[in-house]
């Protein structure tokens, strides 16, 4: 489990449907998982500090790279 500060969002019920959908198929083991999945692809794709060295491997990893990063 990841430690760190808690975030709320809201989002549509749909969105956490689906999401949910995802834990039960056993993809994630938790909303949170997905949520932190989806947030480090949007990440890797979009912030500049990720476009020319894109982070490759498992997610447990990227945490690692992510947390030693200094912004």
């Amino acid at each position: 489990m990841t430690k760190g500060p808690l975030v709320s969002v809201k989002m549509p019920e749909a969105l956490i449907q689906l999401a949910d959908d995802l834990v039960k198929m056993g993809l994630y083991k938790s909303r949170s998982d997905v949520v932190r999945a989806a947030l480090w692809d949007l990440i890797k794709k979009e912030h500049p500090k990720f476009s020319s060295n894109p982070l490759i491997g498992v997610r447990e990893k990227e945490e690692e790279k992510f947390e030693e990063l200094d912004f």
